[in-house]
């Protein structure tokens, strides 16, 4: 027993250990490890908030389009014209800058179509929020004249249908909005 005591002492005793310089390495190579998980954690928060936005306003979107879609024909037109807005965010970017048509598909300017007449009781444009995810935004809505060549109607300066366009943009959220769109006919005509 004395000598297991006399070892515990010797070996208590010893000056083997850590230097100043090796703790402060060795607590530098862990504050960078904990910076680096802390960085992957921020990034992936941002990337789930991000993906709740698209979520959430590509909801309000369809829904919004599904109700215009119900709506009888003839009042499928907005109550008055949208104007053009220089934003690149915003849903009025896209309306031509003499405010008569909108270019419903952002990739090609080729593809604008003339606005239907403001005869309608759709507002062009309204704040939407959704209280569960404290998300809001705009949605506009964008009713346009579709000309069939192929399709035989009289009166022909009649219209064949109508495309409805609806964007929704997320407040604070520095993205191009969501864009849905569905074309309508008229049923009577058919």
């Amino acid at each position: 027993m004395a000598r297991r005591l006399s070892e515990l002492r010797e070996s208590l005793g010893s000056e083997s250990g850590f230097s100043l310089i090796e703790l402060v390495v060795a607590a530098t190579v862990g504050v960078i490890a904990l910076l680096a998980v802390i960085s992957v954690f921020d990034s992936s928060r941002n990337l789930i908030t991000k993906a709740e936005q698209i979520e959430v306003a590509t909801h309000v979107g369809e829904q919004e389009l599904e109700r215009v879609i119900s709506m009888d024909y003839a009042a499928v037109a907005t109550a008055t014209l949208p104007a053009y807005a220089s934003d690149v965010f915003d849903p009025r970017y896209y309306v031509t800058t003499s405010g008569s048509g909108y270019q419903w598909d952002p990739s090609d300017s080729t593809r604008v179509e003339d606005f239907v007449p403001a005869a309608g009781t759709l507002t062009p444009c309204s704040n939407w929020n959704d209280g569960a995810s404290r998300l809001g935004g705009e949605v506009c809505r964008f009713v346009t004249s579709i000309y069939d060549p192929n399709f035989v109607q009289t009166p022909t300066d009649k219209a064949d249908a109508k495309r409805i366009t609806v964007a929704v943009s997320v407040a604070g959220n520095k993205t191009k909005p969501i864009t849905l769109t569905s074309i309508v006919w008229d049923r009577k005509a058919l």
